[in-house]
């Protein structure tokens, strides 16, 4: 289980990241409990996978998460494509 926070144009955003093995992970952040990240891949230090996710008043989102192993955290970018366009965002969890 990882957790952190995610800088947005919209403000910070909690996330927490629960990978069960190589191909299965699950995500909580903006509206979502849990969810199954899609194309989930963790090998070679390496985290990768995305979610949908629909916002009240800013519409449906595909957030893509892209994620390193680095000093013990994971380090990586998180881009969101949605009706506003394309946002990219830094993102560094820690193992709770």
């Amino acid at each position: 289980r990882w957790a952190g926070v995610v800088s947005t144009p919209m403000g910070p955003f909690p996330v927490v990241l629960e990978i069960a093995d190589d191909q299965r992970a699950r995500v909580t952040a903006l509206t979502l409990q849990r969810a199954e990240l899609q194309d989930f891949s963790a090998s070679t230090g390496r985290v990768s996978g995305y979610f949908d996710v629909a916002l009240p008043e800013v519409g449906d989102w595909r957030v893509f998460l892209r994620l390193a192993a680095v000093g013990g955290k994971l380090q990586g970018r998180v881009y969101a494509r949605g009706g506003f366009g394309e946002w990219l965002m830094e993102v560094e969890l820690s193992r709770e």
